[in-house]
């Protein structure tokens, strides 16, 4: 995601360049080339934490393991005897019941990073780091974006300074926020999808998008 963020950043600062006096032209941006080059630096940095391993005598097996006792750990036909276990397998997205993920049009983290197109317009659910990151990175590449965040603000475990400007940063690049705002159902609608979100004031709006990201 840092390595996509760093392409927008880019994208942003040639499109800007008037600010600056440089006159560019019409900027062309292939977002399958960014996220190509988030694979080539994802693969460098695992070759990386590989090459360490073997330098350090760092056994690695690559399998599901399972624990068969406090000190006991299998891997398909091994098995490892230890004095200490660490559980580290990080996590996994967390989703909203009654929302369905496809894999395509409505998404989690883990499919979203793996998609090798831009949408054209995308609701976000969720205003943490996760959609903020996105939001960003979608914005960049000309979709038309709205950030949903059920707490009164995006960011919400962030200093409220922090909330306040990455609203009014956001804002100006044409990102709606709506904060205070809980989705009630998300629809498909061939390869599209219709997401029902209810406001502050018991309004409820019906956004489109071609891709919906669940990053609660």
């Amino acid at each position: 995601s840092k390595s996509l963020i760093r392409n927008a950043e880019v994208l942003n600062t040639v499109r800007d360049a008037s600010k600056w006096g440089i006159t560019t032209g019409d900027v062309q941006a292939d977002y399958s080339v960014a996220f190509e080059r988030s694979r080539k630096v994802s693969e460098r940095l695992t070759k990386g934490v590989g090459f360490l391993f073997k330098k350090y005598g760092v056994h690695h097996i690559e399998g599901r393991a399972r624990m068969l006792g406090p000190h006991e750990v299998a891997v398909g036909d091994d098995r490892i005897d230890a004095k200490n276990v660490i559980i580290a397998t990080g996590a996994r997205a967390r989703t909203i019941p009654g929302i369905e993920i496809d894999g395509e049009t409505v998404v989690t983290y883990r499919e979203a990073i793996m998609q090798n197109t831009a949408p054209t317009s995308a609701v976000i659910i969720g205003g943490g780091a996760i959609g903020i990151e996105f939001g960003f990175v979608y914005n960049a590449y000309g979709a038309k974006v709205t950030i949903v965040e059920a707490l009164p603000r995006v960011l919400p475990k962030e200093d409220e300074e922090i909330s306040t400007a990455i609203a009014r940063s956001f804002r100006k690049r044409g990102i709606d926020v709506l904060a205070g705002a809980v989705v009630s159902s998300v629809d498909r609608d061939g390869k599209r999808a219709v997401v029902r979100v209810g406001d502050q004031e018991g309004e409820e709006h019906a956004l489109e998008a071609d891709r919906v990201l669940v990053s609660v």
